[in-house]
């Protein structure tokens, strides 16, 4: 119970899964670690969790990163409140927990018109589909400004098409009207455009969004539920095209090793793109 209300408030759906995988990997490793139940957990043994994940190496063989952690950290803090509303878990046994010091963030920057494309050339040189895929994430980072999680967790159905907004072009002329004008001409049938629902806001869609989407769904035969998923093996002749959503931490590396390919060194990240979108909005 304590699980589902800690997830239960949580609209984006990329966040509620990490969050759930979090605390789900905390039960496991109180499990197999120290050998007790979530009822019987002291600070200390936190405390201890909290070390040893510092000296835990994944796939790589790299040691978690500080973000990494303080994240996991916050999903068990957030369970045990919930938890402890409800009278089922000890209080207070997460709240002091200290938080690791990350690496300082660097400034982002709007990149260049030759930037972005050199970006999204790198991912028009890949034949394969995770070239397809790259670029579709990229153009839509790129063009909706919005969060990493909110990105990587777009479903299928979150797309639809809408009538196009009104022309507003100066200078045209308007039709007669009065006694004496030509009768009314049947109008043309509206053209539409793709908007994508994100956070609850409908955010229109350029038309290369719309063919790119089209193209990647083809090619990786999705139908419904995440758009943006992961390729296990890509360098494997292509890779075979998973069900799962990419994680914003995917999506992140996914730019990076994009940006590096191109040209554009190792600075170029998913919030240049966002301040990007941001700033040609304005100038728009």
């Amino acid at each position: 119970p304590a699980l589902d209300a800690l997830v239960a408030d949580i609209t984006v759906a990329t966040t509620r899964n990490i969050y759930n995988h979090d605390v789900r990997e905390f039960l496991t490793d109180l499990h197999e670690w120290f050998g007790i139940q979530p009822t019987a957990v002291t600070r200390a043994v936190v405390l201890r969790w909290w070390q040893r994940k510092q000296e835990t190496t994944v796939s790589n063989g790299r040691t978690l990163r500080p973000a990494t952690i303080n994240r996991k950290v916050a999903a068990v803090r957030r369970f045990y409140r919930e938890g402890a509303k409800r009278g089922l878990l000890p209080k207070n046994v997460v709240e002091q927990i200290p938080t690791l010091r990350t690496e300082a963030s660097k400034t982002a920057r709007v990149l260049t018109n030759s930037e972005v494309w050199a970006l999204l050339h790198e991912c028009v040189t890949d034949p394969t589909p995770t070239g397809l895929r790259d670029r579709l994430a990229i153009r839509l980072i790129l063009v909706t400004g919005a969060r990493l999680s909110a990105v990587a967790g777009i479903q299928c159905d979150a797309f639809r098409q809408t009538p196009a907004p009104p022309s507003t072009a100066r200078g045209k002329s308007r039709a007669p009207t009065g006694k004496g004008s030509p009768p009314p001409q049947d109008e043309a049938p509206q053209p539409q455009r793709l908007v994508v629902q994100i956070d609850g806001a409908d955010l229109l869609l350029p038309d290369d969004i719309e063919q790119l989407l089209q193209q990647w769904k083809t090619a990786a035969a999705i139908e419904s539920g995440p758009v943006l998923r992961r390729i296990i093996h890509p360098e494997k002749g292509g890779g075979t095209i998973g069900t799962t959503a990419l994680t914003p931490r995917g999506l992140h590396d996914i730019v990076k090793r994009r940006a590096k390919k191109a040209g554009l060194g190792d600075d170029v990240g998913p919030n240049d793109l966002r301040l990007t979108h941001r700033v040609q909005n304005w100038r728009t």
